[in-house]
């Protein structure tokens, strides 16, 4: 595509339609601006960076376009639209966020406990909860009348009955490398810049999706009085104007099986949602095609049909849906499971692990991990130190270094006591900025 002529093209018909409606130049600039954060946020999120050569265009951050962000100009850069195809996307280990290089990758998760079971673990002993990530060297002491049921990485799931250091049987995982920064199956990498005074979305974002009628959420504005709501996308372009800060997609036009597409909100005060900075991936969602549809609803029949009980279900399911990438569905997965009052440090972690590495939502992470932290059990240092570290991004990207500094301090100990070199590095160079 020849951005300069899109720009050319938009300021062209934006220069006359402002001075038509007498809108002035510093309107018809940021609706220009606007068209360029949103022609790259579409960019963004259908394109992989295979190659160097690249050109600078101009991108928006909080409002205001800057130049050098690169984009690819080449013919060896691959256009990615069928991001139902996960077999060819790299995948990470499902049951804890973005394992450094030292930290050991976990291979299963806790799904369901009958009695009294423990984990023998680095010469500590660990009471799991529903939820607890196992790693390849946990030993698990099950008593007598005693049983737990694992899901591995891989989904499939082991019951162990009584019996004194069970090795863990699921098999290893291997850690994922080759994921590209050009699509939102990936976790994001890189530090939040946040901004809470514009309508950013909540969800649908950065997602797949099984149903044609979202819904659709932002961030709502203390001025506002009302969101002028747009969905594009493969052949959509719809809008409706709104006093909340929600609104059900009502099926028509239809969303299209395999199709992107990109939510876009405008309050009255003059903030977008296009105002948030660019993310690797964008903030597109899509719907999954029919046969990954399908093969869906096959293995989530097969999970509710197992013998076992609802919270093992629905923790099952979740892990099923981030497996193919829907996001926004796991986290209501596992939301219903706080709902119905279940207690685990490790589900309110893997709730923030989702809307902050997924979703790229620190605000909506922030109380999950905190929860986590009160939550967890004394010995379980990974799931503490996990959920103070991610803190200690959180309170950074909201630009709270003190509170940063807090849980930097607090994750640095967890992480000697563990002895996880790569992140105490990079914790160290966090606390000296």
């Amino acid at each position: 595509m020849n951005w300069k002529l899109v720009t050319f093209i938009s300021l062209i018909f934006l220069l006359l339609d402002g001075n038509a409606l007498g809108v002035g130049n510093e309107g018809v600039r940021k609706q220009v601006e606007r068209r360029q954060c949103l022609e790259y946020q579409q960019f963004l999120s259908r394109w992989i960076f295979f190659d160097q050569t690249v050109a600078n265009v101009s991108f928006c951050r909080q409002g205001v376009c800057n130049s050098g962000t690169k984009v690819p100009t080449t013919n060896r850069e691959k256009m990615v639209r069928d991001q139902g195809n996960i077999e060819s996307v790299p995948r990470y280990p499902l049951h804890s966020a973005l394992n450094l290089p030292s930290q050991p990758l976990t291979n299963g998760q806790i799904l369901q406990i009958t009695g009294n079971v423990q984990i023998q673990r680095s010469g500590r002993r660990i009471e799991p909860q529903i939820g607890t990530d196992i790693y390849p060297e946990d030993q698990l002491s099950i008593a007598n009348a005693s049983e737990v049921i694992l899901q591995c990485a891989d989904l499939s799931s082991q019951t162990l009955s009584p019996g004194n250091n069970r090795l863990n049987p699921c098999p290893a995982a291997t850690e994922q490398t080759e994921c590209t920064p050009g699509t939102y199956k990936c976790p994001h990498r890189g530090d939040i810049a946040w901004n809470n005074r514009i309508p950013y979305i909540i969800t649908p974002r950065r997602t797949a999706i099984l149903t044609d009628k979202p819904l659709l959420h932002w961030n709502g504005l203390p001025d506002a009085n009302s969101y002028t709501v747009t969905l594009e996308g493969e052949g959509i372009e719809w809008t409706t104007q709104v006093s909340d800060t929600q609104i059900t997609y009502p099926g028509e036009p239809p969303l299209q099986p395999g199709g992107h597409y990109l939510l876009i909100i405008e309050a009255d005060t003059g903030e977008s949602s296009l105002d948030e900075p660019p993310l690797p991936g964008g903030l597109n969602f899509s719907r999954l095609d029919e046969q990954q549809a399908q093969q869906i609803q096959t293995q989530a029949t097969q999970i509710t049909q197992q013998p076992w009980n609802q919270t093992a279900k629905a923790l099952a399911l979740a892990t099923l849906y981030s497996k193919h990438h829907l996001h926004a569905q796991a986290i209501a997965t596992l939301e219903s499971l706080i709902a119905d009052g279940v207690e685990s440090a490790a589900i309110y972690r893997k709730i923030g692990d989702r809307y902050f590495y997924h979703l790229a939502l620190p605000l909506q992470a922030k109380p999950y991990y905190t929860k986590a932290i009160e939550l967890a059990q004394p010995n379980d240092i990974e799931e503490k130190t996990h959920a103070q570290y991610h803190l200690g991004r959180i309170e950074a990207a909201l630009g709270n270094p003190n509170q940063a500094k807090h849980w930097f301090t607090l994750a640095l100990q967890g992480y000697q006591t563990l002895g996880y070199t790569q992140q105490i590095e990079d914790i160290e160079q966090q606390l000296n900025q």
